[in-house]
């Protein structure tokens, strides 16, 4: 049977229970009994893709991203423990109308099924976990002190040269930081493209990695073990670091098998024997995301090529405020923007096409301003949203203009900030040099090269042009925290972001303003390089006004509010 068959659709559910309100991204794929899968950490239910192309041709394959990891939101408060991760999984598990599953999980996710099954048996048909840890109590409290140091950006990008070397070694050692013969794992080391994969999923969860790491390496595993009432596999193969921990649990309850396996396929077949052995019912169509007050929510939605995640607030009433982010961009990285709006009307950031955790709808070859304007449309047609005013951050303001001259009727005001628009000979020089190729190699020296890319941008104009007389004016923002969200989504969108600033460079905005017939604020911090340009255009067009804004970006949103307000 071809993968196609099996098709892998992704959703977020939005619960209200024991840990607040939040939402869960989650994977799914097939129409059989129901199967819960549980990942590692710091992973996301993405490096479950290729076995849910195997084992959703016999399950339907439902893979969260567990809470603060992929795209699921964090819980917090003190003292964190598996069992509340494992109340999380059944609030999932619930969310989503199912009656009873399988589980399975893999590392960490082990612990959180295996807890999972024990608190809450009624929800569980079986259960087959995959490398368990038993670790004893000397273990448990040498790995939460050296294991798990706090991810915080620095101003040089040594958090990122940090990061891939842990990464790096963590294949080598285990744990990572015991240097020795004795703790050496003979694994071969990937290639880098390999490891980067592993880099961008730690990024993801950025400092909230230690949360689910911390509570596995506390985790009582014999106990969860003990006090499991269905039926139950715990195996790992031989070669896993955690297999030897298996010989540690106690004689499990009937029904309890606890193995090595010779392989690693092998323990996926032995999983798989065992939760075909004891199938679910056949789980409820996804429900749909639904609104969360005071905050942004978000839900995937469905146009041709692909899905798209867009962010949302409904708690106002009026006409929906589109803010749209640019090239290397993505809906957290206008969050901040889009938040500022929130009570004051309703809210829409669109993730476009290969950035964030959109899908690359638009396909190979070059991409045009058009292009994303035509994905924003459907977006907008699927969610019923007939005409809507916009707030476009730099390229993301040339994807509204686009929309307001080839659909007057569906955009009503338009403010941009970071109006892009050069002359051929700039266009030239942008396009042979602002996006180089961000390629891994093995010593990890890219991400440095992607962090002072991104933090030159905030100095120079344009950022490879490092010369007194291309410094930007005003105050630099070159916040720690920023860059490194720019940097990440660069790292996400190895080939989109590089098509998407050509698309914005090739694109005349400034050309294409005498085409828009609603009302244009072209409103530009001092530090921009693009405000004498706003300016001087604003005032040669008499539907366009301009506005100097603060130099803080969290400041826009209420700056803007009275001409967004019409």
């Amino acid at each position: 049977m071809s993968d196609e068959s099996v098709p892998i659709s992704r959703h977020f559910v939005s619960i209200r229970g024991k840990y607040g309100d939040r939402q869960v991204h989650y994977r799914r794929a097939g129409d059989g009994p129901c199967l819960v899968l549980l990942h590692q950490s710091p992973q996301s239910s993405l490096e479950y893709v290729e076995l849910m192309k195997d084992w959703g041709r016999h399950f339907t394959v439902i893979a969260p991203d567990t809470p603060g990891y992929g795209s699921s939101d964090p819980i917090e408060g003190p003292g964190l423990t598996m069992a509340d991760f494992a109340d999380c999984v059944a609030e999932f598990i619930r969310a989503l109308g199912i009656r009873k599953t399988g589980l399975y999980g893999f590392h960490t996710g082990a612990a959180m099924a295996a807890e999972t099954a024990a608190r809450h048996p009624a929800l569980v048909t079986a259960v087959a976990v995959n490398g368990y840890g038993a670790f004893n109590e000397e273990e448990q409290a040498d790995l939460r002190a050296n294991y798990l140091p706090a991810f915080v950006p620095a101003f040089d990008g040594s958090h990122l040269a940090w990061l891939w070397a842990r990464l790096r070694q963590q294949l080598m050692f285990f744990p990572w930081y015991d240097l020795r013969a004795a703790t050496r794992m003979r694994y071969d080391l990937p290639s880098p493209e390999h490891l980067q994969k592993e880099v961008l999923e730690f990024l993801r969860a950025g400092d909230n990695y230690r949360t689910a790491y911390g509570c596995a390496f506390s985790h009582d595993g014999g106990e969860a073990v003990a006090q499991l009432a269905v039926p139950g596999l715990i195996t790992a193969w031989v070669g896993d670091v955690l297999a030897s921990q298996l010989e540690r649990i106690p004689p499990p309850p009937e029904g309890v098998a606890v193995h090595a396996s010779p392989t690693r396929q092998a323990a996926l077949d032995n999983c798989f024997e065992l939760l075909s052995a004891n199938p679910a019912p056949v789980p409820p169509a996804s429900p749909p995301a639904q609104a969360l007050e005071g905050r942004l929510w978000s839900e995937m939605v469905s146009i041709p090529g692909g899905q798209l995640r867009v962010y949302r607030n409904t708690d106002a009433d009026g006409v929906t405020v589109v803010v749209q982010h640019d090239a290397a961009g993505s809906g957290r990285t206008v969050q901040g923007l889009a938040e500022s709006l929130i009570g004051s009307y309703p809210v829409l950031a669109v993730e476009l096409p290969g950035h964030g955790d959109s899908d690359n709808t638009i396909g190979e070859g070059d991409v045009s301003v058009a292009d994303y304007r035509d994905a924003l449309l459907q977006a907008l047609d699927v969610l019923g949203l007939d005409a809507v005013t916009g707030y476009g951050v730099w390229g993301g303001g040339s994807v509204l203009l686009d929309l307001a001259i080839a659909h007057p009727a569906r955009l009503r005001r338009l403010v941009v900030t970071g109006l892009i628009d050069h002359t051929p000979e700039e266009q030239q020089d942008l396009l042979e040099n602002y996006t180089p190729e961000i390629k891994p190699v093995w010593h990890g020296g890219h991400l440095l090269e992607a962090w002072h890319m991104m933090r030159d941008q905030g100095v120079y104009f344009p950022w490879y042009s490092r010369k007194a007389a291309t410094q930007l004016k005003g105050e630099p923002y070159l916040d720690a925290e920023m860059v490194h969200r720019r940097v990440v989504e660069v790292l996400r969108a190895p080939v989109m972001w590089r098509k998407a600033y050509h698309a914005h460079f090739r694109y005349r905005a400034g050309q294409r303003l005498a085409d828009a017939s609603i009302p244009v604020l072209l409103a530009t911090a001092e530090w921009d390089v693009a405000r004498d340009l706003s300016e001087r255009l604003a005032g040669e067009h008499a539907h366009c006004g301009a506005m100097l804004l603060p130099d803080n970006p969290a400041q826009w949103g209420p700056a803007v509010a009275p001409f967004l307000k019409g």
